[in-house]
């Protein structure tokens, strides 16, 4: 009973008329207003208090708009939750675990020792190559 009397005040919220709200609520079921009225915002109607009592009675489908609004905010708290997770665990492993500043972090070709040990190259070790291929 609370709910129809939820539905009912929504109903006439909207604009629609006593014997309207009657109606709806008397012939169709109350999970197909409250549906109704959750895609209305969606609707682009000039006129809401028709729109919904043509909705109801016809059962239309949930418009593209609601579909598209109803992802992009489950794309949001999506990302808002990854956010919240990248900053919790920020700091969080030992830079060992991460292979910071420990030697075994990747492994040295032999040649290029001279990279690990902070040398310059010669030009001497760079290949020959020939100038005029472009």
């Amino acid at each position: 009973m609370q709910k129809k009397i939820e539905l009912a005040k929504r109903l006439h919220m909207v604009g629609v008329s006593k014997d309207g709200v009657v109606e709806l609520l008397w012939k169709f079921p109350l999970e197909r207003i409250e549906a109704q009225l959750e895609y209305l915002p969606y609707r682009k109607a000039k006129r809401p208090e028709a729109m919904i009592i043509e909705s109801v009675r016809k059962n239309y489908s949930p418009p593209k708009e609601f579909y598209y609004a109803r992802s992009k905010s489950e794309l949001t708290e999506a990302f808002e939750s990854l956010d919240e997770g990248s900053e919790s665990s920020t700091g969080s492993a030992p830079a060992d675990a991460q292979g910071h500043g420990t030697e075994s972090a990747f492994n040295l070709d032999p040649s290029d020792e001279r990279l690990a040990e902070g040398r310059q190259s010669n030009a001497s070790d760079l290949p020959d190559f020939d100038p005029t291929i472009r």
